[in-house]
Parts: structure tokens; sequence; C-alpha cells
């Protein structure tokens, strides 16, 4: 009876070991199963990844809204840049324009004062010209020696038989007028002729004529008789002093 108890009770010691090894081990096994299904339906509906929270959500949104924003600033300041760099050249060509303008305006400018500067001048000489050409009692337009052509006549004579009228106021005598005024390009009617002579034959005569300012200095105008054509001047002199 002793044996038996004593060597039952190791049996049952061994029992209760091994009920209690079974039991834990029966736990880490449904702890595992668990832990294998939380993980696997983790992955199947976690997306792969934990699940996010508003947080992290917030945090994402401002991130790429950061994001786009560095991306659009470089185009506005690419744009700005654009319109920027437009903007100077077309401010510089409207400048340079302006200036060409203004250069433009002043090179007319000058050239229009040059123009009138050369008209008047030219003006100036002119005048001083035909004052000259006054002074001198022929104009521009006055002929010069030999180049003069009969008057014309209203006395009628016979070929070869012309002899000089000097009674003044006669016709010879206003036909040998015209034909001096006509020879130094004056008005027949401003001309003083200071003496009128036989010119060595009966078909020329000479004359001391001028105007008024010609008085120191007159011309002697040498005219011939033309059958039927008139007084033709031939000659025209101007004098440094007046004998008469």
């Amino acid at each position: 009876m002793a044996q038996y108890g004593t060597y039952g009770s190791p049996n049952r010691a061994e029992m209760r070991k091994k009920q209690r090894i079974n039991r834990f081990l029966n736990i880490a096994i449904v702890l595992v199963v668990v832990s294998i299904f939380a993980v696997g339906g983790m992955t199947l509906f976690g997306g792969g990844g934990t699940t996010p929270t508003a947080g992290d959500e917030e945090q994402e949104e401002n991130n790429t809204a950061e994001e786009q924003a560095n991306e659009e600033a470089p185009e506005e300041d690419e744009t700005e840049d654009d319109f920027g760099s437009d903007f100077d050249t077309g401010t510089n060509e409207e400048d340079a324009d302006e200036s060409e303008d203004s250069n433009g305006t002043e090179d007319e400018g000058a050239s229009s004062e040059e123009t009138a500067a050369d008209d008047s001048s030219e003006e100036t000489n002119g005048t001083e010209e035909d004052d000259t050409s006054d002074e001198n009692g022929s104009g521009s337009s006055a002929p010069e020696d030999g180049e003069w052509e009969p008057i014309g006549t209203e006395q009628n004579f016979s070929e070869g038989e012309f002899h000089a009228d000097y009674t003044r106021d006669s016709t010879n005598w206003n036909e040998m007028r015209e034909a001096f005024a006509y020879a130094i390009d004056v008005n027949e009617s401003d001309m003083i002729m200071w003496r009128v002579e036989n010119g060595g034959d009966a078909q020329s005569a000479v004359g001391t004529v001028g105007l008024d300012e010609h008085s120191d200095n007159p011309f002697r105008v040498r005219i011939e008789w033309v059958d039927n054509e008139g007084w033709q001047p031939v000659s025209v002199e101007q004098l440094d002093h007046n004998p008469y």
C-alpha cells in the first residue's frame, strides 16, 4: 500500500506538469494565430501600412499645397521676368525711337536753319550783286559788247542818207536815249545824259550817261545807226571819273 502511494504520487505530479505545459502551449498557439490574423488583416485592409490619422492627413495636405506653391512660384517669377524684360525692351525701344525722332527733329531743324541761312546768304549775295550791277549801271541781263540788237526806228531815210538830229526831244534824240538806256540796262526815265556827241561820222554817236548814283563814274556808250533798223549799241565803258 505504501509502495503504491509512493509510486503513484509522482505520476500525478507529472500529469499536472504536462497539463500546465499543454495549457501554456495552447495559449501560445492561440496568441500566435491571433497575431497572424491581426497582421494579415492589417495587410489586407490597411493598405500595407498603418492607418493614417487626421493629423497625418492634414500634414500631407499641407505638404502637397507647399509643393504646388513651390512649383507655381518659379512659373510666376519667369512670367514676371518675361513681362519685365518685354516692358524694359519696349521702354528702351520707345526711348530709342524718341531719341531718333528727337535727333531727326534736331537734324531737320538744323537742315532747315542751314537751308534758310543758305537762302538768306544767296538772297543777300543776289541783292549785293544787283546793287553792284545797279551801281555799275548794268544789270545781270545786260548784253555784252557786240550782243545788242538795233532798237528799231520811226525815222524814214533812204539807205546811206541818214544824218543824226541832236535836237533835244526830237525823234532821233529820243531813239538815241532809248539806245543808251538799253546798253547800260536801266530805265530810260531814270537815266541822266551828261553829254551826247557825234561819234566821228554822221551815223554814230557817243553818250556819257548813267543814273544819279553814277555821277562820279558814268558810262560812255557808243551807238551806230543801222539803216531801217535804228540805233544799235556797240560798246560800253565805265569811266573812273565824270568829265562833265
